[in-house]
This record gives structure tokens, sequence and C-alpha cells, in this order.
């Protein structure tokens, strides 16, 4: 089963600009406030857990393959106005497919020019208007292109920050994880419809202050507002057009990193990229952290951390408040492959991803090694040996849509 990425460590960050503010609060800080449910990491952890224990249904949806629009590593994925989004940073794009997979368009303009950006690490849809907002650092600005790619208007925005989001007010929320060389030092800024700064909240911890991090699904959103995971943080923030408040407090007991290591983290920082990387492995050895993939739907809430120098993912089923953490889901369902996490449907299905090459590398294993196969392929895995017929290694990815259980 593919597993996600190593965390990378980014060695050059992006300046920021100092930004205009407004000396009035628009958002209330109820960061404080105990309204938050705790979610106690057990001690052990299932080794492998049956994706039947979780899931009533799952579904496929192969990507259609074109030969010049293959995608490759998807960061991040969108399902809005009867389309897929799909952000691919190997190959610094956005694709576009028809809510039954067929391809539609690639937007792949790179460079500086008014329609063209450097780096895509954030992106949203505005359904009113059809269109895609796109954050790139590398020019410091907010691209708005239409469906088709062609410019709507590109604006530069005061801060470098990596992540984003729109309220429905037309607001901002810009997220900065940590990183801020000048100003903001917080983790988050609002931004009017004109991109100026009107309030900002959560202080950068100044132990974890401009520690370069990269990982997956850090901010996401839920109905009005959006989850936050702050690296170096054990609770996911809720932050809306009133309020920014805890939401979550992931308790690692034992395994909570001890003070000192924010203590040398801050002293890693003077050292160079090496000495932050080193330091971080080293946390990541002993102790759980790196929270990310953070993915929620009316019943359950999953996310994924390093512990040990190994991946975790934790359900949390919100009426019941049972928790199931797991290395690794076996697809007991149809003996396919379980995937990687990456997003929530417009129905609110868990949705995976699997690489064409795995699952064919996975069933020609199956066939292998199960004695039973010729019988399982007339039964359950029917439909998912139809489907691997006709693709090949280096296809577009397969979505897998899952239907969690509400209990």
């Amino acid at each position: 089963m593919k597993t996600i990425s190593e965390l990378s460590v980014i060695s050059l960050l992006f300046l920021c600009l100092l930004g205009c503010t407004d000396s009035t609060s628009k958002v209330k800080d109820a960061s404080t406030k105990c309204s938050y449910e705790e979610i106690k990491i057990p001690e052990s952890a299932t080794d492998t857990l049956h994706l039947s224990t979780i899931a009533s249904e799952i579904k496929y949806m192969p990507l259609e393959t074109k030969s010049n629009h293959l995608v490759s590593e998807i960061k991040k994925i969108v399902f809005a106005d009867n389309k897929i989004f799909i952000n691919d940073t190997k190959t610094n794009s956005l694709f576009i497919f028809s809510s039954d997979g067929k391809f539609v368009f690639q937007n792949d303009k790179v460079g500086k020019g008014p329609e063209e950006h450097v780096v895509i690490t954030d992106f949203l849809i505005d359904e009113k208007n059809s269109t895609i907002e796109i954050l790139d650092p590398g020019n410091r600005k907010l691209l708005i292109v239409d469906y088709n790619g062609l410019l709507v208007s590109n604006s530069k925005y005061p801060f470098s920050a990596k992540y984003f989001g729109k309220f429905d007010n037309g607001e901002y929320v810009f997220f900065y994880n940590n990183t801020s060389i000048s100003s903001p030092h917080d983790n988050i800024s609002i931004l009017n419809k004109r991109l100026k700064t009107v309030d900002s909240r959560l202080p950068i911890r100044k132990e974890v202050k401009n520690i370069p991090f990269s990982s997956f699904n850090m901010m996401v959103k839920y109905k009005d507002g959006f989850n936050m995971a702050i690296s170096f943080c054990d609770t996911i923030y809720y932050v809306t057009e009133t309020e920014v408040r805890k939401k979550y407090l992931i308790d690692f007991g034992k395994l909570k990193i001890p003070a000192k290591y924010y203590n040398s983290l801050k002293k890693s920082t003077s050292k160079g990229p090496m000495f932050i990387l080193k330091t971080i492995r080293e946390i990541g050895s002993k102790y759980s952290s790196y929270i990310q993939n953070v993915l929620e739907n009316e019943n359950i809430f999953i996310f994924q951390y390093r512990s040990k120098g190994k991946f975790f993912t934790v359900i949390y089923n919100k009426s019941t408040k049972h928790i199931i953490q797991t290395q690794n889901v076996f697809n007991d369902l149809d003996y396919g492959l379980f995937g990687k996490p990456i997003g929530i449907s417009e129905h609110g299905e868990l949705v995976t991803l699997i690489y064409p090459y795995d699952l064919l590398e996975h069933l020609e294993n199956l066939d292998e090694n199960h004695n039973n196969f010729e019988k399982l392929k007339t039964g359950k895995m029917k439909e998912l040996i139809k489907m691997t017929s006709v693709m090949k290694d280096m296809d577009n990815p397969i979505l897998m849509f899952v239907k969690l259980k509400e209990q």
C-alpha cells in the first residue's frame, strides 16, 4: 500500500512583506475556551484494520488517462460544481476532471506572466463565479482563472502563505503554519476582498517559528469554516468568519514531545536545513507529532500522525466517541487496496488514492499466493478485476470512494 510521503524540509523560505492592518478586531478569539473535544490516543494500535469494520460500501473512479496529461502527485482534491479539481505538485499544475472522471483541462501555465504561476501551494473553487483561485507564493499573487484557464484577475497579497480559504462573505483566511520572517507573527490572517489584512490570530510560538515544514491537508474546509493543524501542535483549530477556536485536542500521553526538543528546534534554525531535518527526524523517531491530513464529515473525524518512525491513521466517531488507530487498512470488501486518504466527497464519503501500478502488483501477488484466488475473482473481486483488465501501470490514479459506517 502506498504510504504518505516523508515529511520534507523546504530550504528556501519566501520573504514576507508588511501589510496594512485594521485596528478593529473582526474575528473573536475563542481559542482559550474549553469547548473542544479531547481525543486520547490509545497506547496500542491495531496493526491491521479490516475495511469492513468502518465501511459499508466502496466504489472506484479511474481518472481518465491522456498521454500528455498525466497526474503524478496529488496534494489536494476538491469536489465542486460537478467536477473534480486536483493540485498536482510534481507537474506544478491543476487538473480538472468531470464528476465521472473524464479529463477536462490541465492548467500548467508556469512563469511570471499575468496568467502564469511559479508554484501552486493551494487553491479554492468559487462556484458562484465558476472560477478557480490559485495561491502562488512564488509570485506572491492570488490568480483567478475560469475553468478553461483564462485569466479573470490577479492580485498581489501582503504575506507569503502556503494555505488559504475563503468565507461566504468574500473574506479570506491565510494560514502560515509557523512560518513568518517579518510580519505577521500569527498563524492566521483575515483579509478582505481587496486582500488587505483586517485581523490576525493564533500567535506563532517562538520555539517553532520559521521551522519550514511541508505536509498534507493541514487546512481543510469543513462546513462554514476550516480545520487547521499547526505543525508541532497537538490542537486542531477551527476558524470561521466570526471566531477561531480549539476544536480537538489530541492527547498523545507519554509520547507527547518534551519541551527540551522545542529548544533544540529553535537552535537548529540558525544552523541550516540539515540540522532542522535531523532534529525533526529525531523527534519523529521517539515521540508522536506531525498531525496532518485532517478530514471530517458529519460522523467521522480522521487524521494521521507520525510516532516512533511510523505513520498511524486515527478514526474518531463523533457520536460514540470511539477511537480506532491503525497502521494499515486491509480491504476485505473486494481484496483490492485501501490507498491513501486524500479528501471527503460532496456526499461525505472518504476518498482514497490508489496508483494503478500498486494495484496491479497487489493483484498479481494475490494471484500467486492465494489458494482461492479464482473463487475470489468471481465473487467480491469481479468488478475490480474487470476494471484493472484494461489498465496500465502508468495510467492516471484511481479514486476510491468509501462510504463510512455511522456507528
